[in-house]
């Protein structure tokens, strides 16, 4: 794929510890710039590579996260900190040009073999979203479904490996009535 630089408005202005979101390489691809405290800047792909919700900028945390399922990103390289993704983030290439910051170029980052996100030890203090057990995943109809993992599959999107309690998405919005 061949990637045109494109400026990024509204960079240079700013804050360190903040963040900005813009597009990239199309319309369509949102994307995150973040300016850390100490004045550099990096720039990803803002869905989460677990089920694509888009990711947001905690400057309390100093980490990317995906308020779907609990997942963590390091702020500055775009690593799993911890949760269900299971790659990091597709990291976008920054240049400065004539004191303008363009990306120049998305690079969609592999997960590495037999590497499984890490966790933190830190309690979180965001509201966990309510939902089934992983064993009790339910599809539009309300019918039980096998998780995956179990031989016979789940036909849901959801991935119910890290084995918590959390919900799927498809759980959420399915009519319960």
């Amino acid at each position: 794929m061949t990637f045109t630089p494109a400026k990024i408005d509204g960079a240079m202005s700013i804050e360190p510890g903040s963040a900005l979101n813009f597009a990239y390489p199309s319309e369509e691809d949102t994307a995150i710039l973040i300016r850390g405290t100490d004045g550099t800047y990096a720039a990803f792909g803002q869905k989460c590579t677990h089920l694509s919700c888009p990711v947001y900028y905690s400057k309390a945390n100093d980490r990317l996260e995906c308020p779907c399922h609990n997942g963590g990103f390091s702020s500055k390289t775009g690593e799993v900190l911890y949760g269900p993704p299971p790659r990091p983030l597709d990291r976008i290439e920054l240049e400065t040009i004539n004191g303008e910051i363009f990306a120049v170029k998305k690079r969609c980052v592999e997960m590495k073999a037999n590497v499984k996100p890490q966790k933190t030890a830190e309690p979180r203090t965001r509201r966990r979203l309510a939902g089934p057990s992983r064993d009790a995943c339910y599809d539009q109809r309300g019918s039980t479904l096998d998780p995956i993992g179990s031989g016979r599959g789940c036909s849901c999107s959801c991935v119910h490996s890290t084995g918590s309690a959390r919900h799927c998405l498809r759980y959420m919005l399915a009519d319960r009535t």
